[in-house]
């Protein structure tokens, strides 16, 4: 996503093993010519993109911000087509953390007295002022 005609995404590495079978789809990935690294990078020329072969590492993505921010997204085992909505949906974001939105409170079973609502008339209720008596309870004092 760019934020005043600057994209967010500055680089992508991809980590893979040479010869592991959790990188096969990685692998199939940067060696396809049509619809592989080397099509996903002529469709977004404004992300650097390197490819790092290790051994004995699952595969995984490394986004790189301007800002600075990280994001590492595992691959294990993934098709080509889901890693290349991993790196699509990289590009989009805008590289800040996310914070934690509160949801609402909504109870599985809900209140027995029922939803407070300060439109609703209390004509059956008694109407006492301080000082006043109602039903024979005793005199409220008011409050010093």
């Amino acid at each position: 996503m760019n934020s005043k005609g600057i994209w967010q995404l500055r680089k992508i590495t991809l980590y893979y093993c040479p010869w592991g079978g959790s990188s096969e789809y990685m692998r199939t990935f940067i060696q396809h010519t049509n619809n592989g690294l080397a099509a996903y990078a002529r469709r977004n020329p404004q992300v650097v993109f390197h490819t790092y072969a290790k051994k004995r590492i699952h595969p995984h993505i490394v986004g790189e911000f301007v800002n600075g921010h990280k994001i590492d997204v595992s691959v294990k085992n993934q098709p080509w087509v889901d890693i290349e909505k991993f790196m699509t949906r990289m590009r989009n974001q805008v590289g800040r953390h996310e914070k934690h939105q509160r949801l609402a409170h909504f109870p599985l079973i809900p209140s027995v007295q029922g939803t407070v609502n300060p439109w609703l008339p209390y004509e059956g209720l008694p109407k006492a002022e301080f000082g006043e008596a109602v039903d024979g309870e005793l005199e409220r004092l008011p409050r010093a």
